[in-house]
């Protein structure tokens, strides 16, 4: 209960962040198990030095690791950092949001956002906040402190009417389903909800990740919900021997046409917008192939169909 009320005050991706790194095991997320050592010492150390020495020991580690948790706006770590000890962490996680309040409001002793080394930049960055906020006489809880900068009242200035990046990305509008007609719909309506967020979990672990891999920038996974000028797409992957970009989209319950004439759109803005004259190839993910799908599919190239299956069983126990 102590954990959710201390994440309560950061937004729902952020919230997924600090969670899936800070409670999973390491095997889980390729994270070298030295730096689950150093991930504790940082968290209980007072000396900012120290910490500015942590932070740049955790990413030479993890450098070249995609397991989102050394990114260059410093999510990830500034997430779990402010989940450990939300008395002395502002909840503004990306360096980007840090460095728009420190210029915004005038602060001094912030770092060079350019040329310092990762560390120094969490570090000092969030230092120059907190005392800058107390120089100016607004002697409140960073907590307090935060909401004010976050409020509608101010966070339009000082963000410039632009997107919070990765740590806090605008939500992606719901798009219309087929009410479930059975109860067995309406099983499959459930799970396909959460089977976005296993495939990018257990990535390397599926036939998807043998042959696709996620897209990464800055260190960040943007991949899943990957956002475009008509929608948003299910994950966007990209083909590891030749680069070429995969649309892979979950039926999640819509009719075959609809979800063939959605990720033909998708194809068609990728292949417009970012591969250059390579080849865009689609993925539908689905429960179940009906006709009407193999109909819809005979006419369009370059798209496959991947069916899942859950296995569930049920074994007595027996000393």
């Amino acid at each position: 209960m102590e954990l959710i009320t201390k994440i309560s005050s950061i937004t729902t991706t952020q919230n997924y962040i600090a969670l899936r790194l800070y409670l999973l095991p390491s095997y889980c997320l390729k994270i070298a198990p030295s730096i689950i050592e150093i991930r504790l010492k940082l968290f209980n150390e007072k000396e900012d030095a120290n910490k500015i020495d942590l932070i740049n020991r955790i990413y030479e580690i993890n450098e070249g690791k995609k397991n989102s948790l050394t990114g260059k706006v410093g999510n990830a770590i500034n997430s779990m950092s402010f989940v450990f000890n939300p008395r002395d962490q502002v909840s503004a996680i990306s360096l980007n949001h840090r460095k728009k309040i420190i210029e915004y409001f005038n602060f001094e002793n912030g770092p060079d956002f350019e040329n310092d080394d990762q560390g120094t930049k969490m570090v000092k960055s969030n230092r120059a906040i907190i005392d800058g906020f107390k120089d100016i006489g607004l002697n409140r809880s960073i907590r307090t402190i935060c909401n004010f900068f976050y409020s509608s009242a101010i966070k339009d200035d000082w963000v410039s009417g632009q997107v919070e990046e990765s740590g806090g990305i605008e939500k992606p509008t719901e798009r219309p389903v087929v009410d479930p007609k059975s109860e067995e719909d309406l099983a499959l309506f459930y799970m396909e909800k959460h089977l976005e967020d296993f495939l990018i979990e257990n990535w390397e672990r599926t036939e998807l990740g043998s042959k696709y891999e996620l897209i990464e920038e800055d260190g960040v996974i943007i991949s899943q919900q990957y956002k475009t000028g008509i929608g948003f797409i299910d994950i966007l992957a990209k083909e590891k021997t030749t680069g070429d970009y995969v649309v892979i989209e979950l039926k999640k319950n819509q009719t075959s046409d609809d979800t063939v004439g959605q990720i033909s759109r998708y194809m068609g803005w990728i292949g417009d917008k970012l591969a250059e004259g390579n080849n865009v190839k689609g993925i539908i993910i689905a429960a179940k192939y009906d006709q009407r799908l193999y109909y819809a599919l005979k006419v369009v190239n370059n798209i496959e169909v991947y069916l899942y299956r859950v296995d569930f069983q049920l074994i007595e126990f027996s000393e």
